[in-house]
């Protein structure tokens, strides 16, 4: 299965509307995903989309433009922190220890 921050990437690179496929960086995370079934695929895609929904915000407010200070830093660590929590809750039995 994936690691966790396989599937971060993975809901990531769809946020940015970057293909899975054309990313070295998702090679291995892609790799799992063409090794599932197609009914398997079907659901990790519909969790993807979900986990983007539920965290879509949280990804515009981890990665602005610009940070000034060491607060900024804090708190994009605390909400990277808060995405991870999410995806964990939203791909139980996809992510491996």
């Amino acid at each position: 299965m994936f690691t966790l921050t396989e599937i971060y990437n993975l809901v990531l690179a769809k946020h940015y509307e970057v293909e899975w496929d054309t990313q070295e960086s998702l090679e291995d995370a892609y790799s799992t995903y063409l090794e599932l079934s197609s009914s398997q695929q079907a659901q990790f895609d519909s969790l993807v989309d979900h986990a983007l929904g539920q965290c879509k915000s949280d990804i515009i407010n981890c990665f602005p433009e610009n940070r000034n200070s060491s607060l900024e830093m804090v708190i994009q660590a605390q909400v990277e922190n808060d995405i991870m929590e999410k995806l964990v809750k939203i791909f139980q039995g996809y992510i491996i220890d």
